[in-house]
């Protein structure tokens, strides 16, 4: 609290007022509310003096305010200490996101990035004297560490990874991340004593991960390599225990249909529209639970799925699958981040305009057909989204130009089009020729 009295301070708050909160945090006293009934006994933070609690209490309503305050200025002291991650766009030079460090209250995800490194012998000997990878990363944590010490924090070392990203030239002229054993190497961050005490410093090795490993963040599970195996496992067992659990209770039908609308289908929506599944992937999951889901509307298990997915005006129940309500979310997310400056538009437009470079056409990758355009490129977040999009049929169209890679002279013309016009249904050459287009960058 008395951190939070002059960030405060900083962004604006009377004094009288920085000093009340500070009262109030000390001196609030809390009770226990159970099904039971009220606590006899209650706790506040002054209730060991030697010891004070700080901080503002989970679920209070001045508590993301206090967050924010003194997250603010660590943020920016980051910020000048160490360099982010620049992601480029293929051809607008002031469109550059930058990302360092993304905090969701106590869960935080580092972003750093090797510089110079490149296959030049001159660069190569330059860069035996750089620091290396796992060297940025642990000053990159130790001073996040000790900037959260001096807030009354510290990080829980005991939960922290890291990965090591990095791509190599495979078979048949693909890439693919490289292994833990290609590029071996690991991360030690000082451990903070406790305020007053001296001893012996204490290493704490973080666990790395390999880019095939999944983790579970907010919610949701993510792969560096983009398997969505692990999600889609844990989705499809949470649905089997909600449908063993729902019909071992004897409940009216209406009960159990509420709690399908209301429990159910948020905890299975929220990780989907993050994650590029397809629709037989997420047709296995709503066969999980298809079956109780009519029985409770008292209909049978034959009853045609199109009738409960379908809408209302066609004579449907609009309980929507799966893969049409991620969808649906995509497309929203996307409108939403595409229209305003945050990082998160940036990289949107970022990953599009590199989309469309590998798409080697002039026309806007959206005005085109995903079947016969899009089948072949890179797999991304937008491209899942415009296989969406014309499955559904639906048109996106942007209300300010997008960026088209320019042809250099008058008379050019895009080489694939050219390609496309010649060599008519030829897929697996049109492919090759594009690889080859793509490594001579060409347009």
């Amino acid at each position: 609290p008395l951190l939070a009295i002059v960030t405060c301070r900083r962004i604006g708050l009377p004094s009288r007022a920085a000093i009340f909160m500070n009262l109030l945090l000390r001196q609030l006293t809390f009770k226990l509310r159970t099904a039971y009934g009220m606590s006899d006994t209650s706790y506040s933070a002054n209730d060991d003096p030697a010891n004070p609690g700080n901080g503002s209490g989970q679920g209070l309503s001045f508590s993301p305010l206090l967050w924010l305050s003194t997250s603010d200025p660590l943020l920016r002291a980051m910020r000048k200490a160490l360099p982010g991650v620049n992601f480029l766009h293929p051809g607008l030079k002031t469109l550059v996101a930058w990302l360092q460090i993304t905090m969701f209250m106590d869960d935080d995800t580092m972003y750093v990035q090797q510089m110079g490194v490149s296959t030049n012998h001159f660069e190569q000997m330059k860069n035996r004297h750089m620091p290396t990878l796992p060297s940025i990363i642990a000053q990159l944590l130790q001073t996040f560490n000790g900037l959260l010490w001096m807030t009354g924090g510290r990080l829980c070392l005991e939960k922290c990874m890291w990965y090591w990203i990095s791509w190599k030239r495979g078979k048949k002229e693909t890439y693919k991340l490289t292994p833990m054993k290609d590029i071996p190497g690991s991360v030690h961050v000082l451990e903070e004593l406790e305020c007053g005490s001296f001893g012996p410093q204490n290493f704490v090795k973080i666990p790395r991960k390999a880019p095939r490993d999944s983790h579970h963040t907010l919610g949701v599970i993510i792969s560096p390599d983009g398997s969505q195996k692990a999600q889609l496992d844990l989705q499809i067992q949470k649905a089997q225990n909600w449908n063993t659990l729902i019909n071992a209770k004897r409940l009216y039908g209406d009960t159990r249909w509420l709690a399908f609308r209301s429990v159910l289908i948020p905890a299975l929506f929220y990780p989907l529209p993050l994650h590029c599944f397809l629709e037989s992937e997420l047709a296995k999951l709503d066969r999980q639970v298809s079956i109780t889901a009519k029985n409770s509307l008292g209909l049978p298990r034959s009853y045609p799925t199109a009738l409960v997915t379908g809408p209302v005006k066609y004579g449907g129940i609009a309980s929507y699958d799966s893969y049409s309500r991620a969808g649906a979310a995509k497309v929203e997310l996307f409108l939403r981040h595409a229209r305003s400056n945050d990082e998160g538009g940036k990289l949107l437009h970022i990953s599009l305009g590199h989309s469309q470079l590998e798409l080697r056409k002039g026309t806007r990758l959206f005005d085109l057909s995903f079947t016969a355009h899009g089948a072949n490129l890179t797999k991304t977040w937008i491209t899942h989204l415009w296989q969406f999009v014309e499955q559904t049929g639906c048109k996106m169209v942007s209300s300010c130009p997008l960026w088209i890679p320019p042809l250099q002279r008058v008379a050019d013309s895009y080489i694939m089009e050219l390609a496309d016009s010649l060599y008519p249904g030829r897929t697996k050459l049109l492919l090759i020729l594009n690889k080859c287009r793509c490594y001579l960058q060409a347009v």
